[in-house]
C-alpha cells in the first residue's frame, strides 16, 4: 500500500486487485487488475508544480516485471524482465527522476522515470 499526497490509500492484494481508498477508509475505486501478484506498490513522489505527474504509480511483481500504472489504470510502462524472481522492494528518488529497485536474484538496479535501465547498482548473492 502507498499513500499519495491528496491522502488516499493505494492498495494492492493477492486478488490482483489495485483499489483506491479515501482517508476514512472506504474504497472509490478499482484501479485496475493486474495479471500477476505484486509484491510492493509505491505512488510516485509529490513534486511541487508537477501534480499531473503524481498521478503514476508503480508497482513490482512476482515474475520479476514492474509496471508504471496511471491513475485512471492505464499501464504506461512495463518491464517484463526487471529481475529473475520477484521483485521485493521499489522506491522513488525524492526528485522522481529515478527508480530503484531490488529483487530475489541480489540485485539492486536503477531506473529513469519513464522506466528505462540505467545501471545496476549492487549484486549479492
Amino acid at each position: 500500500m502507498s499513500w499519495s499526497a491528496s491522502n488516499e490509500l493505494l492498495t494492492v492484494g493477492d486478488d490482483k486487485k489495485v483499489w483506491l481508498w479515501n482517508a476514512e477508509g472506504e474504497p472509490q475505486v478499482q484501479v485496475i487488475e493486474v495479471d500477476t501478484f505484486c509484491t510492493a506498490l509505491l505512488w510516485f513522489p509529490s513534486i511541487h508544480g508537477r501534480s499531473k505527474e503524481t498521478d503514476i504509480f508503480v508497482v513490482g511483481c512476482t515474475d520479476g516485471s514492474f509496471k508504471l500504472i496511471s491513475r485512471a489504470g492505464r499501464v504506461e510502462k512495463a518491464m517484463p524482465n526487471a529481475h529473475s524472481g520477484a521483485i521485493t522492494a521499489l522506491k522513488w528518488s525524492h526528485d522522481g527522476s529515478s527508480l530503484a529497485t531490488c529483487g530475489e536474484d541480489g540485485h539492486v538496479k536503477s531506473w529513469s522515470r519513464n522506466g528505462m535501465f540505467r545501471a545496476n547498482l549492487a549484486q549479492v548473492g
